[in-house]
């Protein structure tokens, strides 16, 4: 294990993502194109201009409520997690953890 994946905080790294979602331009991300390029645009204002392709315009508009729900989704998990008894708090999905003293 390298010492980057031993210091890894998960916790940090969801904390990070949040904000940068919340610093990210607000509303709705939708895509407007002609065909040659293709702008992520909200709130009237563009976001990006992607000259790669739609299929990669829709993956950055849909970025944002997409990383909403999966860190929703992480926080729902742990929360199961917290309410499993002893041992079976080990089986950890989503982070790294230590089983110490938990009898596993």
């Amino acid at each position: 294990m390298s010492d980057d994946a031993a210091t890894f905080d998960a916790e940090l790294m969801a904390g990070q993502i949040e904000e940068r979602l919340r610093s990210a331009s607000p509303g709705k991300w939708k895509v407007a194109g002609d065909g040659s390029d293709y702008k992520v645009r909200s709130n009237g204002l563009d976001v990006c201009t992607c000259w790669a392709g739609e299929s990669d315009a829709e993956f950055i508009a849909n970025a944002p409520a997409d990383i909403e729900w999966l860190l929703q989704e992480i926080e729902d998990l742990e929360e199961e997690i917290q309410e499993m008894p002893g041992p079976s708090r080990c089986v950890r999905i989503v982070r790294a953890s230590t089983c110490a003293g938990l009898g596993a």
